[in-house]
């Protein structure tokens, strides 16, 4: 690969691989993106030409003008290979092209591989990722590549409380030449363009998403919203103006644990707590009725589990209510489900 920036949040596989994120670098590149031949697609990525760093002066390979296809090289999946220095960092572009925060790595009962990704930005989506083959533990080489062949899907939540993984798949529905995907790799690279295409719905700044070992059920992070107003509200991301953030509650069938079934289209959703001062009414909190005063929370970023279910959640942006940014636990069943406490 030509190099790799602004790495996030990523996952670890099951072979022992590093998957670290590129999460958005429009702000990398100089000149003019109004006048490049894929404007649209540079619109569409947050492409401004900013260049906040001045690379675009020294270097063509970040001036749009120059080079109007190298902003295509990023927002991808890295794997790494951590045990071995002399291989070569892989971007995955099966995963799809966004501004990447986490790729939560799971794996399905019949073998074959998950991947859960969100999209950092304001009404951005929540995608997953199925490998066509299965990982098989005893072959070291049945993880080659595995990555690069499968289905890329993308989340539309119905006020029904259920969910479908609608397939980025080049010549279904609108992914057509006629409307701009000349074939799959185009569906890929126009990630954020597909999702708009087949109807996803716009969340509220996906950040992580992680797995419950325990039950099986799947936590998405919305971290906030500023620029939603009431006419954008939708049934996963219910508050104009969320300036507080909330999670996901993703509900795949099958059972508990590792018999939860993460391939099919069709999942149940909740909304597991709406985040901010459960005091202030107008913030419309939903945590536990017995939270304490130092137990609510804003702005949710990175997540994790612990053995017993328990998630633990880390937050970023609490300062702008004169907070500390901190971590919490929050019990995901029984009498204590949705209880946040601080660390």
């Amino acid at each position: 690969i030509l190099g790799t920036s602004y790495n996030c949040s990523g996952g670890v596989t099951p072979w022992g691989t590093v998957l670290t994120c590129e999460e958005g670098v429009s702000d990398l590149f100089g000149g003019d993106p109004k006048k490049a031949p894929t404007a649209e697609l540079l619109d569409r990525y947050g492409f401004d030409g900013s260049d906040i760093y001045g690379r675009g002066r020294f270097h063509d390979r970040f001036n749009i003008d120059k080079e109007p296809n190298e902003p295509n090289r990023f927002d991808w999946v890295v794997e790494i290979d951590p045990y071995d220095p002399q291989s070569k960092p892989v971007k995955r572009t099966a995963l799809g092209r966004m501004s990447h925060e986490a790729s939560t790595v799971v794996r399905n009962k019949d073998g074959r591989i998950v991947i859960y990704m969100g999209d950092d930005d304001y009404f951005e989506y929540m995608y997953r990722f199925v490998s066509a083959k299965a990982y098989d533990p005893a072959s070291s080489a049945s993880a080659k590549d595995l990555l690069d062949d499968g289905v890329l899907s993308v989340a539309r939540f119905d006020a029904d409380g259920s969910m479908t993984w609608l397939p980025l798949v080049h010549g279904q529905g609108k992914l057509t030449a006629e409307n701009g995907f000349a074939d799959q790799a185009e569906v890929l690279l126009k990630t954020r363009l597909a999702a708009d295409a087949v109807g996803a719905t716009p969340m509220d700044r996906p950040e992580d998403i992680e797995t419950n070992p325990v039950t099986g059920r799947v936590y998405a992070v919305m971290t906030k919203n500023k620029k939603r107003d009431e006419s954008k509200v939708n049934p996963a991301n219910t508050r104009p103006e969320n300036l507080w953030g909330h999670i996901v509650e993703l509900i795949p069938p099958g059972g508990r644990g590792i018999e939860a079934d993460h391939t099919v289209d069709k999942y149940a959703w909740d909304l597991f707590v709406l985040c901010g001062n459960p005091k202030d009414a107008k913030v419309g909190a939903t945590f536990h009725p017995d939270t304490s005063d130092n137990g609510w929370f804003v702005c949710p970023d990175n997540i994790t589990f612990d053995p017993a279910g328990r998630l633990w959640v880390a937050t970023d942006g609490a300062n702008d209510f004169d907070l500390p940014d901190g971590i919490y636990g929050v019990d995901t069943e029984g009498a204590a489900r949705g209880l946040p406490k601080l660390l």
